[in-house]
């Protein structure tokens, strides 16, 4: 009885270890729509609103309660906070510290060119910048989704089928 419950026991952790790499690929997937998402407000806000640097993060930080709003609240504190520190630089630091660690490298690296950016431009090319910058997360996305498919259906089965291997084998 014990050796059956310690075979069972085994077989439910392969079991597990195969649903938490899905979670893992999906909580990717659910990072970069979040921050595309965070973007096309921030994008939304800056043509229509016309806000200051600060402002425009506080609005979205509250519109987006989410991984983000963190990084948006902080990062507007401290633009009002240091105002000799180049908000570039106080954005990409903030953005180091905050960011998901579920984030792809590749989201990391557009949305630390676009914090490069933020406010040192005239509103027409911010817009053309999160633009260019929300297609991209677009077009990453649906590669992270399509991958997350793929994999996840491998590693459910794997779990499951590692899982019954060392069950069967322990029995």
């Amino acid at each position: 009885m014990v050796k059956l419950l310690g075979a069972a026991s085994i077989g439910l952790c392969a079991v597990y270890m195969g649903a938490s790499l899905t979670c893992d690929l999906i909580r990717r997937v659910q990072a970069v729509g979040a921050l595309r998402d965070v973007l096309l407000s921030m994008r939304q806000k800056l043509s229509g609103w016309q806000l200051p640097l600060p402002a425009l993060l506080r609005e979205t930080a509250q519109e987006h309660a989410g991984c983000y709003s963190a990084f948006l609240s902080r990062s507007a504190a401290r633009l009002e906070r240091e105002r000799r520190k180049p908000a570039d630089q106080i954005l990409s630091e903030c953005f180091r510290k905050e960011a998901p660690k579920s984030l792809t490298e590749e989201a990391r690296r557009c949305a630390l060119r676009v914090f490069a950016t933020l406010g040192k431009l005239d509103a027409a090319s911010q817009e053309q910048m999160l633009d260019r910058a929300v297609e991209e997360l677009d077009l990453l996305e649906t590669r992270l989704r399509e991958d997350q498919r793929r994999r996840s259906r491998c590693y459910l089965a794997l779990g499951l089928c590692g899982g019954l291997a060392i069950t069967i084998l322990l029995v």
